[in-house]
């Protein structure tokens, strides 16, 4: 479901209407022959490296079983401009060892320049597209109608943009680590459940 959902969200999101960019960014790593203790050590490196909401929810995962998987989400998420998710994926393997997926990923938000920039110009070119036709009519002050018309059109994408970029963020985190997973072979998906390969 969380795949579908964020297939269908860039859809909507890539669309010419929106003046936000979105994007997306993940890192992840991927462990062999994990033993309990090796999760400790896990813990220390990513705190080490800064990565304590990541160590955190290391600290949390018990090798037991045949495998599992646990979703994470970030609690200093700003859903306005920015979401971020931890994936830990495990599997045991013959030797009695696991095998361990770690991967954590963002989606933020910004104001798109280049569709700003497209937007104003369009205003620009519709006002003085108003502005030559107004002529042709033999109007009054042609060049003052048309840039009304210019600074009327740049207004509201103005105020687009604004209403674009201040909304929520749909959280759609989840379902693009697992397409970059799955894209990249290194999990697949078996009745609803991630399974590593």
């Amino acid at each position: 479901m969380a795949l579908r959902q964020y297939i269908d969200h860039l859809e909507h999101a890539n669309s010419l209407y929106s003046l936000v960019h979105e994007s997306f960014e993940l890192y992840y790593h991927q462990h062999r022959g994990v033993t309990q203790a090796d999760m400790n050590m896990m813990v220390v490196m990513h705190r080490s490296r800064g990565q304590d909401s990541l160590a955190d929810a290391l600290s949390q995962v018990l090798l037991l079983g045949e495998g599992s998987s646990t979703l994470v989400v970030n609690p200093h998420d700003s859903p306005h401009t920015e979401l971020s998710k931890m994936l830990v994926v495990y599997a045991r393997r013959d030797n009695q060892t696991y095998d361990v997926l770690v991967a954590k990923a963002s989606q933020k938000k910004r104001i798109a320049p280049e569709k700003i920039a497209c937007a104003v110009g369009g205003s620009l070119a519709v006002g003085g597209l108003g502005a030559v036709i107004l002529t042709a009519a033999s109007v009054q002050n042609p060049l003052s109608w048309g840039l009304g018309v210019a600074g009327t059109l740049a207004t509201a994408s103005a105020g687009k943009a604004a209403y674009d970029y201040g909304g929520t963020m749909e959280n759609v985190v989840a379902g693009y680590i697992c397409k970059e997973l799955l894209d990249m072979g290194m999990i697949k998906l078996f009745h609803d459940h991630i399974v590593m390969v």
